[in-house]
């Protein structure tokens, strides 16, 4: 009896450290590129067209890696990374090629008073103008996928037109209906800036282009910075820059 009980114990003595370490938590990521790598891609949704073109290359660690290391052999451009700032770009190329730009993809944090992180990952065609936000929680190496509706303050018409009349046959969501309304995430700094896409894009009825086109051109705002609340983990509605249709927008503020 003595004899199994001293051969229990020697048992669990020898597998006691190695089950500590495989039961222990993986390291949380250091820096944004190693946030990239961890990232838990989402799984593809018929709301999230532009996200069903990249998801395949970006399903795994193995694969994002593989898509980091080609965006880097393929030249200037492809890959951008600054781990001071916590902002990544990348442009995922179709394996076995380096100009087919599948999808442009940009990711950042910011840190919550907590201590925890906002991730987000920006997702767009780079053939069009339109992109996809997702948002995550980052405590530790663990990742908690997040509504941007709790997020991003309710943007609508009138952030952009001011008191200008709402088109007939319109609803004051109808920005996000066109999918029009864009985020661009700062590569410096804690200020987004929202901005409205032109209307007119992937419209096929010409009257109704040029309709859209013309409402596009009689905003009033140009763009409106969406400022990082670090105490509630939140953005709120800061400064709007007024429409010059005489002059050349800049969107990227913070870079």
């Amino acid at each position: 009896m003595r004899r199994k009980a001293l051969a229990m114990v020697l048992l669990l003595c020898s597998i006691g450290p190695a089950g500590a370490r495989a039961q222990a938590a993986p390291a949380a990521p250091r820096d944004v590129r190693e946030v990239f790598l961890a990232l838990p891609v989402p799984a593809v949704s018929p709301g999230r067209p532009l996200l069903s073109r990249v998801a395949p290359l970006l399903a795994t660690r193995a694969l994002r890696q593989a898509a980091w290391e080609r965006g880097l052999s393929a030249g200037p451009g492809r890959a951008f990374v600054d781990t001071r700032n916590g902002y990544l770009e990348l442009c995922v190329l179709r394996p076995s090629t380096t100009t087919d730009c599948v999808s442009s993809v940009v990711l950042t944090y910011f840190v919550r008073g907590n201590g925890e992180r906002l991730v987000v990952m920006q997702v767009g065609a780079p053939s069009a103008m339109r992109t996809e936000d997702h948002f995550w929680t980052l405590a530790g190496s663990r990742f908690t996928p997040v509504d941007g509706a709790r997020l991003l303050p309710a943007l609508t018409y009138a952030d952009f037109w001011g008191d200008h009349p709402l088109p007939r046959g319109m609803s004051p969501g109808f920005l996000r209906e066109l999918g029009a309304l864009t985020i661009s995430w700062p590569r410096q700094g804690t200020t987004a800036w929202a901005y409205v896409q032109p209307l007119d894009e992937g419209v096929t009825d010409q009257a109704r282009a040029e309709r859209l086109i013309e409402l596009y051109e009689q905003r009033r705002v140009s763009t409106l910075a969406l400022v990082w609340d670090r105490r509630r983990g939140v953005f709120t509605k800061g400064r709007a820059m007024p429409y010059d249709p005489n002059g050349e927008e800049e969107h990227d503020h913070d870079h």
